[in-house]
């Protein structure tokens, strides 16, 4: 499920792509996928996101499918894309849409078969990508099965990558980020974190509970928190940027 900048709210089924433009009361269904191919990738559920020009992308069965409000393209080796067991992607704001790949790291989409690479040699802690994000400053961050890495948004094109010490050997399964531009870190074993804006320092975050089962992290478009769990949901009291949070 995913919101647009426009207010446009977008909801995936196995095989179709529904949307409820903003201000209507029902949702449309789009036309179906080119066939033998559905919204089931490689691994773990699909992720939907919009870029720059309002086309929406969404994690497939075969690489990537974009709509562009008229019809289905689908990106996959045929366009460029290394491999098509996609695990993790996030479009950006200038266009270019980042993806990770099942175990060969990470790859960026520059748009007519045009694309970078990045593992283990550039900085990265694993190649196995299990999370991305953009936050509101630029900066991309990247989860992967032993760590999470950053570049810092002043490089259009980062040739390196930077590993945060605090998650070495932590997996990283879910990332965002909220209006005070700190990032939220789920992990599959040590719980949810947020890394301060200001100072830079990572900190665990006690959500209620110890028995956090790979939570993914949200955040809504009122900078208020949600963790999921296994069984349960949990939701900040206050928005991201109100000082210490309490979950209910």
């Amino acid at each position: 499920i995913l919101m647009d900048a426009h207010g446009d709210l977008w909801v995936l089924s196995d095989h179709v792509a529904w949307v409820r433009h903003a201000m209507a009361d029902r949702f449309e269904p789009l036309p179906p996928l080119p066939k033998g191919v559905s919204f089931d990738p490689f691994l773990g559920d699909p992720v939907l996101s919009v870029d720059s020009s309002s086309n929406v992308i969404a994690t497939s069965s075969n690489g990537l499918c974009r709509w562009d409000q008229h019809q289905w393209t689908v990106i996959d080796g045929s366009m460029g894309l290394p491999r098509t067991d996609v695990t993790a992607m996030a479009a950006g704001r200038e266009g270019s849409v980042w993806v990770g790949i099942g175990g060969l790291g990470l790859a960026r989409w520059l748009g007519y078969g045009e694309w970078q690479s990045w593992g283990t040699p550039e900085g990265l802690p694993h190649d196995a990508i299990w999370a991305l994000d953009r936050d509101s400053a630029g900066k991309v961050w990247v989860g992967t099965f032993g760590g999470l890495a950053f570049a810092s948004a002043e490089f259009s094109s980062p040739f390196r990558w930077t590993a945060r010490p605090e998650f070495a050997g932590r997996m990283v399964l879910s990332l965002a980020h909220s209006r005070d531009h700190s990032e939220w870190i789920g992990t599959g074993n040590d719980g949810v974190w947020r890394i301060d804006s200001g100072t830079g320092h990572a900190k665990s975050i006690d959500v209620g509970t110890k028995n956090l089962y790979g939570p993914q992290v949200f955040i809504d478009r009122d900078d208020f928190v949600w963790v999921t769990n296994k069984g349960a949901l949990y939701r900040s009291a206050s928005p991201a940027g109100g000082g210490r949070l309490k979950f209910q």
